[in-house]
């Protein structure tokens, strides 16, 4: 009796042949035929290590890290927000303090920036004695008070470089964790619309002043 293809040895692995073929091929390995024996060793294991390949799955942030390592430094967004300032409306640095706590350097610093319709909410938390940050921020649209905010393209950009990229979520938030720099500035672009947009130059500054 001829021998069987490799084919066949795969659907016969997974149990996948015509009924009366899958009672042949048994059949044949019960006469004791070593080569085939050896052919029905091998596909299992191949079809087990195929099931497991399909089952991994690398963690959603090794993902995006990978894939920030290969994005382009100059992308869209930041050429479409040249030349859209926004417009520094609050900043608690600028506050009077408490009296009683004059010369504490304070961690955070929270700021709200304005372009027509779009509201910017911008809040900073520096890590004490590193140059770590977080920036932590919301947009608002004066004229949709009702309505889903559409997704934004926002990013962190420094010496004419884009370090970080993020989306808003669907009440306009994003965040980044990163490295304090001079020049840092957000560039912010509404993804189904180019002429929505908004640029945030980032204070260098981390305390108030006495």
């Amino acid at each position: 009796m001829k021998h069987f293809t490799d084919e066949e040895w795969i659907d016969f692995a997974r149990n996948s042949l015509p009924r009366e073929k899958q009672s042949l091929v048994q059949s044949h390995l019960d006469t004791g035929c070593k080569t085939c024996a050896q052919s029905l060793n091998i596909w299992p294991k191949f079809i087990r290590t195929l099931k497991k390949e399909n089952e991994f799955e690398p963690p959603s942030e090794l993902v995006q890290q990978v894939k920030l390592l290969f994005r382009p430094k100059s992308i869209e967004v930041e050429r479409n927000a040249i030349g859209v300032m926004g417009q520094l409306l609050f900043d608690s640095f600028t506050q009077p303090m408490t009296v009683g706590v004059r010369g504490i350097d304070p961690s955070t610093r929270q700021m709200l920036y304005s372009r027509g319709k779009l509201h910017v909410d911008i809040k900073l938390e520096y890590e004490e004695n590193t140059n770590n940050m977080r920036i932590i921020g919301q947009l608002q649209d004066s004229t949709m008070q009702k309505d889903p905010l559409p997704t934004f393209r926002v990013a962190l950009c420094a010496d004419g470089h884009v370090a970080l990229t993020t989306n808003t979520n669907e009440i306009g938030e994003f965040c980044f964790v990163g490295k304090r720099n001079k020049g840092q500035h957000l560039t912010i672009v509404n993804t189904a619309d180019n002429n929505q947009k908004i640029k945030i130059e980032l204070p260098e500054d981390t305390g108030k002043k006495n």
